[in-house]
């Protein structure tokens, strides 16, 4: 009703126009300030006009804005080990699509309110095509209810499996041969599982982390 992106109102949300976000930030301001309590993860869902497949938006330091954001070091794995799981339970999934700059113009976004006030690493945005698949069994298809469920049920499956007696971890591969460029070659993730020793690896430093975010 007021013409506002209610994802862009988290830094100062006003308790009579934005009173959801409002009551939702402060009782997780109480949680971190009074009780000392800093949220796992914090996640919102949505739909995507533009881009396909299913992703999500996170936050890293080392692809912020602000200059100060970078010059504090930060253990990768801490915000990629659950984009990896889901895409290892989900065919619609696509890491390649993920994204973890820190735009100013995203600064009053929830996913990075949450991160850069309340501390919480594993904030992320999981954004659901409106325009169908480009990879996997569902290219060149539309993705339909049962499909948004499944992703849902993978999203659990993934924190689940980030409890320590699962057995999942993400190890970074460095490869420490040096390109013609003289920059190293980009970290290799794998994702392992100590249950049946299998693992996937893929690409996780894209040097402009693109993607178009709405």
């Amino acid at each position: 009703m007021t013409d506002e992106d209610l994802n862009r109102c988290w830094i100062k949300p006003n308790q009579n126009l934005h009173p959801v976000i409002y009551h939702t930030k402060g009782m997780v301001e109480y949680l971190v300030r009074i009780l000392g309590r800093i949220p796992y993860l914090y996640c919102d869902f949505h739909g995507h006009s533009r881009r396909k497949n299913v992703f999500v938006y996170g936050c890293s330091r080392k692809y912020s804005w602000h200059e100060p954001d970078r010059s504090v070091p930060e253990n990768p794995a801490e915000f990629l080990m659950i984009p990896h799981l889901i895409d290892h339970f989900n065919p619609t999934f696509s890491l390649s699509n993920c994204n973890f700059k820190v735009e100013k113009t995203r600064e009053s976004t929830a996913r990075v309110t949450f991160w850069r006030e309340f501390g919480v690493k594993q904030s992320y945005t999981l954004e659901s095509t409106y325009c169908g698949m480009d990879q996997g069994p569902l290219s060149g298809y539309h993705i339909n209810t049962s499909h948004l469920k499944e992703v849902g049920t993978s999203f659990c499956e993934a924190l689940l499996c980030t409890d320590d007696e699962t057995g999942w971890r993400l190890t970074l591969i460095l490869d420490q041969t040096e390109t013609e460029t003289g920059r190293t070659n980009s970290p290799l993730f794998h994702l392992v599982s100590q249950a049946d020793d299998s693992y996937e690896t893929s690409d996780a430093d894209d040097d402009d982390c693109s993607g178009e975010e709405i």
